[in-house]
């Protein structure tokens, strides 16, 4: 081995005593929920997200190419991989905030796909730049909900206070930091396992990518008679709620987070 190659397992050596907790913190999780549930972000909404791009491929070859919100949703998957990774070393704030990530960046790209349908890629990802400037945040949250049909109500009972809990996460948030520590103080300040906050930001993370999932097949509508055909239809109607509403044309139930 060349004295690079030493180096550099030294290195490795000490980032895996480093991080070595992380391991038993994977094991206590599984071992705690489940697999169905340790690995729901991933068996779940990473399943989903490879059938419903696969749905609007088929779907939309040509339009897809100048989709921005397309383009968004490709970049989804990565993070569904980073989440289930973060959500098994028990680092649930860093969860929620790409949570948050994720449901602006499908918002932004549906917001501007649906006021751009004559322009190419390009043009769209510089309208998205100049966009940041003026509406972000809950601003572009709630217009894209409000073109998505849900009314005032629906939007201030039901996915208001789940984006005002997120951001709890996102920003430096007293409130935030009681709640944790209510729950267990420990993990303010270490990483360890609580299975009450655990199933908590799952279940947020289900009302989080049912909104996603319905903006994607409302834009993409042809995309429905393919999900329709679904196998694991039915656990939509637990997990995905809004989703399956639109799929099987029953009124709109919330995920309740």
């Amino acid at each position: 081995m060349s004295e690079g190659n030493r180096e550099i397992a030294k290195i490795i050596k000490k980032l895996d005593e480093l991080y070595e907790h992380l391991e038993q913190l994977k094991v206590e999780t599984i071992s705690s929920l489940g697999k169905k549930e340790a690995l729901h972000i991933i068996d779940f909404h990473g399943n989903n997200w490879i059938d419903i791009s696969g749905w609007i491929m088929a779907e939309y070859r040509e339009e897809v190419r100048n989709s921005l919100l397309f383009f968004y949703y490709c970049m989804v998957f990565k993070e569904i991989c980073w989440m289930q990774l973060l959500f098994l070393m028990c680092n649930y704030s860093a969860v929620y905030r790409n949570l948050r990530y994720v449901w602006e960046l499908i918002f932004q790209g549906y917001y501007v796909d649906s006021r751009c349908s004559d322009e190419d890629l390009d043009r769209r990802i510089e309208l998205a730049r100049e966009l940041e400037e003026e509406r972000y945040g809950w601003r572009l949250v709630n217009s894209v909900l409000k073109d998505l049909g849900f009314s005032d109500n629906q939007i201030e009972k039901h996915v208001r206070p789940l984006w005002v809990y997120l951001n709890k996460h996102a920003h430096p948030s007293p409130l935030q930091f009681e709640e944790v520590a209510r729950a267990d103080f420990s993990i303010l300040v270490t990483d360890a396992f609580n299975k009450e906050l655990a199933v908590s930001l799952l279940r947020k993370t289900d009302a989080v990518f049912d909104l996603i999932h319905y903006a994607m097949l409302k834009s993409f509508s042809k995309a429905i008679g393919l999900a329709k055909k679904y196998r694991f239809l039915n656990e939509w109607k637990k997990y995905a709620p809004l989703t399956y509403s639109i799929v099987t044309d029953k009124d709109e139930i919330f995920c309740e987070p």
